[in-house]
């Protein structure tokens, strides 16, 4: 029997010690990517623990560009799973407001206040993609085919979840895949090709200008309550108070019918007297 449990304890720490070498060697080889195209772009690397994740953010092209290493928690709430994240950043105002992104962020875009589903009039965008705006007129009128084309590709990378939002502000875009992109060169070629998708979701002063007009157009009217005028909250008072009084008075006035009759028998018998 205790030669039955060596064996299962041997093939147990096998397991255990090849999944841990496996990991690690990832990991070497993603930190030697992330530090090649780290050293192409001119961007800022940390190398981290020896077992622990990386991270690497600059300018690149004039978007902030940030790597990093994240815990996904699942569905069930049971398990979570390593992700690599990519976020960009872009710090200009496009237009007031859209959120899009891949079913595995529906409930994060539906936990957005004041933004609702919305089909644009262009097919480029495809269907099983999620658009959530806040003024949907300023949208149609921004959401060329090109850009949602853009769109439509910056959402469709394989195996990532992804939502891209924007505002009148600036626009962020995020990745999480359990991809842990060791691979300079397809490192490069995927953040290369989100940014040149994100220029052409840029838009230029006049458009901008042109954009802000239709959703201040389209704002909805907010309805005024009227506030009571103090002086006449003060007044309401004052009058219940001359009304009681007038009351009174008219009341001490009117002589009680009882007493009057009494006084005009003892008249009467005075005169007979």
């Amino acid at each position: 029997m205790s030669i039955i449990w060596i064996l299962v304890w041997a093939i147990l720490s096998f397991i255990i010690l090849g999944a841990t070498i496996w990991n690690l060697s990832i990991l070497f080889k993603q930190k030697k990517a992330w530090q090649a195209f780290a050293t192409k772009k001119g961007i800022m690397f940390q190398r981290g623990t020896f077992s622990g994740p990386c991270t690497m953010d600059g300018i690149i092209n004039g978007y902030q560009v940030s790597f990093f290493t994240a815990e996904q928690q699942n569905p069930d709430a049971r398990k979570r799973r390593k992700v690599t994240g990519m976020q960009i950043n872009l710090n200009e105002g496009i237009v007031d407001s859209f959120a899009a992104g891949t079913v595995e962020m529906l409930a994060f875009l539906k936990s957005l206040p004041d933004f609702n589903p919305h089909k644009i009039p262009s097919d480029k965008l495809d269907r099983k993609q999620h658009l959530f705006v806040k003024n949907p007129k300023a949208i149609d009128a921004y959401m060329t085919d090109e850009r949602a084309e853009a769109i439509n590709k910056i959402l469709g990378v394989k195996n990532a979840d992804v939502v891209l939002i924007a505002d009148d502000k600036e626009a962020a875009l995020r990745y999480e895949t359990a991809n842990p992109l060791n691979d300079a060169d397809l490192l490069e070629k995927l953040v290369m090709a989100t940014l040149k998708r994100f220029d052409v979701l840029k838009v230029a002063k006049a458009e901008r200008n042109k954009l802000a007009k239709i959703v201040l157009e389209n704002a909805p009217e907010e309805t005024e309550e009227s506030v009571p005028d103090d002086s006449e909250q003060d007044a309401e008072p004052q009058v219940e108070l001359e009304k009681t009084q007038e009351k009174k008075v008219k009341k001490e006035k009117v002589p009680d019918k009882k007493e009057t009759k009494k006084e005009s028998d003892k008249k009467s018998k005075k005169k007979e007297d």
